[in-house]
């Protein structure tokens, strides 16, 4: 019976994917533990034989091989190398000086897998992460942010959204993704509150500027109040639960 062989190269960067997505938790894990690949050709001996059976490739133009290499290369070469997490010596086939940040090296990696490579995406999720504040604890969140062009009109509106993952850079991709094009202005991202549950620290923060919502836009989340007085909300709540 005949090996299948993808062709296309969107076929074939489809089904990369996936596969990025998972060497990368690997990749971050050890680099975290103290236990990074020093070289690519270490990274695809240590990591290939965790993404199963070998899928080949050939897009017709003269990249071919084995799929589960090529994920490993194109996420240190687009993802890591290219987010400046790691050195990479291409003479020498030497990886070194890796970021001990999780969030940078876990952005690093949805660069490649997530974006496409796309630098403007990635250096847009940095400056997001660089200026917030984060704050509690929990697996879910609560952000909360404001545009660029507003804040320069100084018009207060502040959005307060919701996420069930409180891992920053997934925050910020989200954020990101309902900005879009359609904005004039920049979303500047003020705060994340780690929680336990998302749902309800949304709904008491909501409750509690009710009065400042925004009730003639399309959006339900923007109110016109600055954002400190959120953070400040969140902590007054947060003091509460702690004496009780």
């Amino acid at each position: 019976m005949a090996t299948e062989i993808l062709t296309g190269r969107s076929h074939i960067l489809r089904e990369m994917r996936p596969l990025q997505r998972q060497v990368s938790q690997a990749i971050v894990s050890d680099v975290l533990n103290d236990n990074p690949p020093s070289s690519r050709r270490e990274a695809i001996d240590r990591y290939k034989t965790q993404l199963g059976a070998a899928v080949f490739f050939d897009d017709g133009k003269g990249w071919t091989g084995d799929l589960r290499e090529a994920a490993i290369i194109c996420l240190i070469h687009y993802g890591f190398k290219k987010a400046k997490v790691v050195h990479f010596d291409e003479e020498t086939d030497t990886l070194s000086n890796w970021s001990k940040s999780k969030d940078k090296l876990q952005n690093a990696a949805a660069l490649e897998y997530e974006f496409g490579s796309n630098a403007r995406r990635a250096k847009m999720l940095d400056e997001l992460l660089d200026q917030c504040s984060v704050l509690g604890e929990g697996r879910e969140a609560v952000y909360v942010y404001t545009d660029s062009l507003l804040d320069t009109l100084d018009i207060p509106y502040t959005k307060i959204g919701k996420h069930l993952s409180s891992e920053l850079g997934s925050v910020a991709s989200r954020v990101l993704d309902q900005y879009g094009t359609a904005n004039p202005g920049r979303p500047v991202l003020r705060n994340v509150f780690k929680t336990a549950d998302s749902s309800a620290l949304e709904t008491l923060l909501h409750r509690a500027f009710q009065e400042h919502r925004v009730k003639d836009g399309i959006g339900t989340e923007w109110f016109l109040v600055v954002h400190h007085a959120v953070e400040n909300e969140f902590l007054s709540h947060v003091a509460m639960e702690e004496n009780r």
